[in-house]
């Protein structure tokens, strides 16, 4: 047998089976991809969607504002998409089984009314006004607090359009983000829903989905350092560095804005469960007791008091930074200084704490890494947010002196100087803190003004 004829037979075979296997693995990645395909639909189809759905209730609108009606066990869920409603629905139920917040009795028992804004849908309210009364309004009722007065409302506005409408774009951005709680009243006065369905919302809010965040955080972005460029607080130089950097920039903030999101959209869920109603008294009593601590000059017996009552608030809300700078403050009026320092560096350690498990630290990780020109701006600007506010320079200085700790109390003094100067200038409460450390110490006064009442 013709040996070449062999060889071009074998060759032709070895080529043909090639070819086979080829097309074998080829065939084996469509059905792969075919099946991936599928899955993707189904989980869309079943994924997406709230999973389980109730009969449309009558008093309620099936669309409103292009919106579909989704009835949920827990909720009443207006949305534009199943994507978006089901996003909603498993939210507000992972708050509920965390927190063991009982489902209604019945469907017709009051449950929440949740409005969705995803990215694309029609605006909420035409005008941002209207918006910002909802949020002021619906930040009232959760906490408890009077509404605002119609003369406050009005200097707001006046002043979004005045000397801080520079600011008005980026209001308009951060409103776009965050999940706003709806008053009852705003319900059908506002929003437009039947008066005769308002009285089964047991809550009301409006929640942006993540992908609405994403879009939005991505202006917000470009309109913050456009507005720092126009200010001349980042250097062309600086600018040109960090134009690499701007899709991870873009994607840790939006990072950050969906966890607060879900922090302010649990408090919307949670406004009637006692255990929040709890907390939330207890910040309260703390904020007011801060107006007394705040400044020298109140009774012996009105700083006792405002002790007890922080002590209270600090034992049930162990973290809460807020509630630990007015015991901080009271334990000084009180003549705690050992206790003062050892609040203070609670603050300071949970401050830190925060920002190193935030983006912010992220960030500062990557920055040190990809980009070395600009990691001392980052390295700066996390150290800013983790140094605390006046007030906790204030008190520390001020503990710091009375222990006879006289050096440590005059280089706090200083920073304190130093954090009022170039960044609180403007703050009454942070200038006459400034005022008080200042005299007690008997130094030479930080170049300030004193506020005409302190």
């Amino acid at each position: 047998m013709d040996t070449r004829g062999t060889i071009a037979l074998s060759e032709s075979r070895n080529a043909s089976g090639v070819d086979e296997v080829q097309s074998a693995r080829a065939y084996n990645g469509r059905r792969r991809l075919e099946r991936f395909c599928v899955c993707c639909v189904l989980v869309v189809m079943t994924g997406c969607a709230p999973r389980v759905m109730l009969a449309p209730p009558v008093e309620w609108p099936a669309e409103w504002r292009g919106r579909k009606l989704y009835h949920t066990p827990r909720a009443l869920i207006y949305a534009t998409n199943d994507a978006a409603a089901g996003e909603a629905d498993r939210l507000t139920n992972r708050i509920g089984a965390a927190h063991e917040l009982p489902l209604p009795a019945n469907e017709s028992e009051a449950k929440g009314l949740i409005v969705v804004v995803d990215r694309g849908d029609d605006p909420v309210c035409n005008q941002f006004d209207e918006l910002l009364t909802i949020f002021i309004f619906g930040q009232s009722q959760l906490a408890n607090r009077d509404a605002p007065s119609e003369t406050h409302m009005a200097s707001l506005k006046a002043r979004l359009t005045g000397d801080q409408a520079a600011m008005a774009p980026i209001l308009r951005q951060l409103m776009a983000m965050v999940p706003i709680p709806v008053a009852g009243g705003d319900v059908a006065n506002t929003l437009g829903f039947p008066g005769d369905a308002v009285p089964n919302a047991a809550w009301a809010g409006l929640l942006p989905t993540e992908a609405m965040i994403r879009d939005a955080s991505g202006t917000l972005t470009d309109q913050m350092i456009d507005m720092a460029a126009r200010e001349n607080k980042i250097p062309t130089a600086t600018r040109w560095l960090i134009t690499p950097m701007m899709p991870t920039i873009r994607n840790l903030l939006a990072g950050e804005i969906l966890k607060l999101r879900d922090v302010a959209y649990e408090s919307i869920v949670r406004q009637n469960d006692p255990n929040w109603i709890a907390d939330r008294d207890a910040r309260n009593r703390a904020s007011n007791a801060w107006n007394i601590v705040k400044k020298p000059g109140n009774s012996t017996t009105a700083y006792a008091t405002a002790y007890e009552t922080t002590r209270a608030a600090a034992n049930r809300l162990t973290d809460d930074t807020n509630v630990l700078r007015s015991l901080a403050a009271a334990e000084f009026r009180t003549q705690r200084y050992e206790e003062t320092l050892a609040t203070l560096d609670r603050v300071r350690e949970l401050e830190k704490q925060s920002v190193e498990a935030s983006s912010a630290g992220s960030f500062g990780d990557f920055a040190r890494l990809m980009m070395p020109n600009v990691a001392g701006l980052v390295d700066n600007a996390v150290s800013q947010a983790s140094t605390g506010r006046p007030s906790d320079l204030a008190f520390r200085a001020m503990a710091q002196f009375k222990l006879g700790q006289k050096t440590e109390a005059t280089d706090t003094h200083r920073q304190l100087g130093e954090m009022v100067k170039s960044r609180h200038s403007k703050s009454a409460d942070a200038r006459s803190l400034l005022f008080e450390v200042t005299s007690l110490l008997g130094v030479a006064r930080v170049p300030t003004s004193q506020p005409e009442s302190p």
